[in-house]
């Protein structure tokens, strides 16, 4: 995997871990809409396999396309970055609004 990759992976899993162990012990709400219907209609084992798909897909192709077409490297590096810094600046506005309202 990739470096851009591992660190993408990490953002995730510390959102996923962070998330679940908040909703679990009762200090957060899942604040994306999309989430938030798996989690009321399939609890949270629901949610943290809905998660985990909605990272490993994409992230499997950001991989895996290099492979077939090797100008596309250099455009997944910029993918990467983009993805990366929308991720943080997703994942600490949310976590701001958390602590805003509470």
């Amino acid at each position: 995997m990739s470096r851009a990759g591992t660190i993408l992976l990490s953002i995730c899993f510390l959102d996923l871990t962070g998330t679940a162990l908040g909703i679990y012990f009762g200090y957060l709400d899942e604040a994306n809409p999309m989430l938030n219907y798996f989690l009321i209609r399939w609890g949270l084992p629901g949610l943290i396999l809905v998660k985990m798909f909605f990272v490993a897909v994409p992230l499997l192709i950001l991989e895996i396309a290099p492979r077939f077409d090797p100008i596309a490297q250099q455009r997944i590096g910029i993918y990467y970055k983009v993805v990366i810094s929308a991720y943080v600046l997703i994942l600490a506005g949310s976590i701001l609004s958390q602590v805003i309202t509470a």
